[in-house]
């Protein structure tokens, strides 16, 4: 996807997403869930629709959700982890895919074209209310 990159100018660099890449960055996600809101995309490099998923919500500033951390597991590379969180969380693996983690707790998950900051802000101002 790389002509996409180009295309709108955002590389993996340039982004806001902590890398999921062991089970223990996962657990350090859902004991942070305690204290702020956190986000986990699933996310492919070779899939245009969780391309798109990922732009939407890289065009959100990270000022607009101040209370929420954005974490990303790149589902190709590391499956092993992708399927950790699905066996953790009870949450079928798609792609791509969010999970909202407020106080240890999935809040609320969603997938494919779904995946948007819509939801997602939704979401976030319902976890805020649970923290």
């Amino acid at each position: 996807m790389g002509f996409l990159n180009k295309l709108f100018g955002k590389g993996a660099e340039e982004t806001d997403w902590m890398q999921l890449e062991s089970e223990d960055s996962v657990e350090e996600v859902f004991a942070a869930s305690g204290a702020r809101v956190q986000l986990i995309l699933k996310h492919s490099q070779s899939c245009a629709v969780s391309f798109f998923a990922k732009q939407n919500l890289d065009s959100v500033p990270l000022e607009e959700w101040p209370e929420m951390d954005r974490s990303m597991v790149e589902v190709v590379r590391f499956r092993p982890i992708s399927q950790y969180l699905a066996q953790k969380t009870g949450v079928r693996h798609e792609s791509p895919q969010v999970l909202v983690i407020a106080n240890r707790e999935v809040i609320f998950h969603t997938s494919h074209s779904e995946v948007n900051k819509v939801n997602i802000q939704q979401a976030y101002e319902k976890a805020l209310g649970l923290l």
